[in-house]
């Protein structure tokens, strides 16, 4: 019984680094978002009131042809032994490129598709009305959330909680919305792109390619058990049933049909726009920012997440200045105003 004090301590110290704000984000929904205080008992649907103490699943056009390689970059390859090992990626019909940090792009070609879940969809929330939403240009996905390798390479520092646990492979996570800008605008200086820009993916581009084609809840098929282990999410997702409590190095889980991995799970990616439970800020031009509560959107669930809110419909916002251990991002890569196209060719 002596080291059971000294025990409870060192949990509570641990805890205390992964939590952020404890009066973080807050859901459209009115429930918290990414407070990382413990796992309440599998729900049999999702909780109706909000509880500061709960966890982050408690809350709630025509194909263009892709053209060539763009100047200077390196294609990818099944060979490339930079691609990750653990797969053999399918034959893309779309170009992939590498920048000098080391990330990796597969272009979009624009299209449409409804956006959000239909009502009798498993974990499906009230802020994700289905409705058709069309993506007009072509842009490129970053195929894996920005890893901590490469945070390091443009900011030179690592505010990761999970360095030892996890490594430089895994997931960036414990930086803000804020903080995702600045890595941003440095990339963007550091190693500038010709006739690319950088940035957060807007909402509706985040989920048009996590679909892939698919209106199904998950890129791989249905949700078959959202509150418990899912056979098809635990083959393309960390979650809470699969993940031991913590991120893991990117590319692990099988991808979807355009080339993307960790779309859902692992850490939640910020997205570009304010949050809104109608989706308004991706819909309206030139709306006027929120009166209330100011909510930024995040994505795709997450290693503490329970199942049903690892969908491509899953949606929620947090405070810009929210600083937790399941919140990441990755970046899309969009043509320059300057520049004639996207896709040119290499010289």
């Amino acid at each position: 019984m002596k080291g059971l004090p000294i025990f409870l301590i060192m949990g509570v110290l641990v805890l205390g680094l992964l939590l952020g704000d404890p009066n973080g984000a807050t859901a459209g929904s009115g429930d918290n978002l990414l407070t990382l205080t413990g796992n309440p008992p599998m729900q049999a649907k999702p909780p109706e009131t909000t509880d500061p103490k709960t966890p982050v699943d408690e809350r709630e056009q025509d194909r263009i042809d892709p053209g060539n390689m763009i100047p200077g970059m390196k294609e990818i390859t099944a060979d490339d032994h930079s691609f990750p090992l653990d797969h053999n990626p399918p034959a893309y019909r779309e170009p992939m490129f590498q920048n000098d940090a080391g990330m990796k792009f597969v272009r979009i070609s624009p299209g449409s598709f409804l956006m959000g879940s239909p009502t009798n969809e498993p974990g499906a929330k009230e802020n994700e009305e289905l409705h058709p939403y069309s993506i007009t240009k072509p842009f490129y996905m970053q195929i894996t959330e920005v890893t901590q390798r490469q945070w390091e390479m443009v900011m030179g520092q690592n505010p990761a909680f999970f360095q030892d646990l996890c490594g430089p492979d895994c997931p960036i996570e414990k930086v803000s919305w804020f903080e995702a800008q600045e890595f941003v605008e440095i990339l963007n200086q550091k190693y500038p792109h010709p006739h690319l820009v950088y940035r957060l993916p807007y909402e509706a581009e985040w989920e048009y390619a996590a679909r892939a084609g698919t209106q199904k809840a998950l890129y791989n098929g249905d949700l078959l058990n959202p509150y418990n282990q899912d056979f098809k999410l635990d083959k393309i997702a960390w979650y809470w049933d699969n993940s031991n409590k913590r991120p893991h190095p990117v590319a692990q889980k099988e991808p979807n049909a355009w080339g993307l991995f960790d779309m859902l799970g692992n850490v939640w990616e910020w997205c570009q726009e304010w949050y809104d439970v109608r989706y308004i800020y991706g819909l309206i031009d030139n709306v006027e920012e929120p009166s209330g509560d100011k909510l930024r959107v995040v994505r795709g669930g997450g290693w503490y997440s329970f199942a049903w809110r690892n969908r491509c419909a899953s949606r929620d916002g947090a405070e810009p200045h929210l600083q937790n251990g399941d919140v990441g991002f990755r970046l899309v890569a969009e043509q320059r105003p300057n520049s004639t196209t996207i896709d040119q060719t290499a010289d």
